[in-house]
């Protein structure tokens, strides 16, 4: 158990004795909830950056029923803000703008290629 020493027979009778198996009980609870307390923490934990997502589409919604656009014009700012978090969330702006400008626009051909020929 938590303040058990192992052998539920021995008793401990000279006072040294029963000061190390109070200190050792305290070193198990400060385990324990540290263990525990550890796990918790990213069982429970939210990921900042869906925090951040679901603030602005709470923002965006407020934004599209307040203006009464048409459900059209509104699925496509929602789609439009989601695909600019997703593309933020992703690192790539940040990625894509280290590279220099030749490898820049090697990507940026690579990726358009399709659309340039057709």
């Amino acid at each position: 158990g938590l303040t058990s020493m192992g052998y539920g027979t021995l008793v401990l009778t000279i006072q040294q004795e029963v000061i190390f198996a109070a200190i050792v009980a305290m070193l198990q609870m400060v385990f324990y909830a540290f263990v525990l307390g550890t796990l918790f923490h990213y069982l429970v934990r939210t990921d900042e950056n869906t925090v951040h997502y679901n603030e602005l589409m709470k923002a965006v919604d407020e934004y599209v029923t307040h203006r009464k656009l048409p459900k059209e014009l509104a699925a496509k700012i929602r789609a439009h803000y989601a695909f600019q978090h997703r593309k933020q969330a992703a690192g790539t702006e940040r990625i894509f703008g280290q590279m220099p400008l030749s490898m820049r626009t090697e990507v940026a051909v690579s990726q358009h290629s399709r659309q340039m020929h057709a």
